[in-house]
């Protein structure tokens, strides 16, 4: 499962969009950072690294396809906002734009309610 660019864009811009950019790991080797922290942050259950609100809502999103559509999407390179969309009936096609807002909210107001977000200095 891999998320295209289009949509991996648009949740990009939906963070941005609820402040939390700053949150984001600005190079490669901070993102690999960020996810190798993540993983063992997962095993322990303490957070101690920087959150990272986009590799958050990247893990959200493919856990909650599998959970809808299925194990197959594990099988290729899908897009699972994609293949959301894709079988989603035509009335209701905005499904992935839903995707993406309801997971981005859920995290800006996590990140909110247990102070993540560090002002600018």
């Amino acid at each position: 499962m891999q998320m295209c660019e289009p949509h991996y864009a648009a949740l990009r811009t939906e963070i941005e969009n609820q402040g939390m950019a700053s949150m984001i790991p600005e190079t490669a080797e901070q993102a690999r950072a960020s996810v190798i922290t993540a993983l063992e942050e997962a095993q322990t259950g303490v957070q101690e690294g920087p959150f990272d609100p986009l590799l958050t809502a990247v893990f959200q999103i493919y856990g909650n396809a599998v959970r809808t559509g299925g194990l197959y999407l594990l099988a290729g390179d899908y897009c699972p906002l994609c293949e959301v969309r894709k079988h989603v009936p035509a009335a209701e096609n905005n499904a992935d734009a839903l995707w993406i807002s309801g997971c981005v909210t859920a995290i800006a107001e996590h990140v909110r309610e247990n102070g993540l977000l560090k002002p600018p200095n």
